[in-house]
């Protein structure tokens, strides 16, 4: 009776997909599967507000290399370039030149400036991405 009573009340997180990640932040606030996939969630419901902010704690929450990238391209696809481009940047800041996160950062801010008409400053980004900084 009790387990019954316990699996009941724990089914309530699973209501609907913000509920299951508002629920894990209360219990992890730095989780960063949870702010992103929240972040994603709410960018769904064009709450882009605040889908920014719980993208900009997920990068906040990850340590060194492992820095998300795709709220920055699901920002770029729906038009929202200048969003995008300052994702990107945040991503960039205090990442190692050489590394895979910073690689696939240059790539995708380099696209993202490509889409935007800024081609100078794309294939700037696009060289450093293929270690090629000049």
């Amino acid at each position: 009776m009790a387990l019954g009573i316990l699996a009941w009340r724990q089914c309530a997180m699973y209501a609907g997909i913000e509920t299951l990640w508002l629920t894990t932040l209360a219990r992890n606030p730095r989780c960063v599967i949870a702010h992103n996939d929240l972040g994603v969630a709410l960018l769904q419901q064009k709450r882009t507000d605040e889908a920014i902010a719980h993208f900009e704690e997920a990068l906040e929450s990850t340590p060194g290399r492992n820095r998300p990238h795709q709220p920055g391209q699901r920002l770029a696809a729906k038009g929202r370039v200048d969003e995008a481009v300052a994702f990107f940047e945040k991503v960039l800041e205090g990442q190692p030149e050489d590394g895979k996160t910073s690689a696939t950062a240059h790539k995708n801010l380099g696209w993202v400036r490509l889409q935007n008409g800024q081609v100078a400053e794309a294939v700037r980004h696009l060289q450093k991405a293929l270690g090629n900084p000049t």
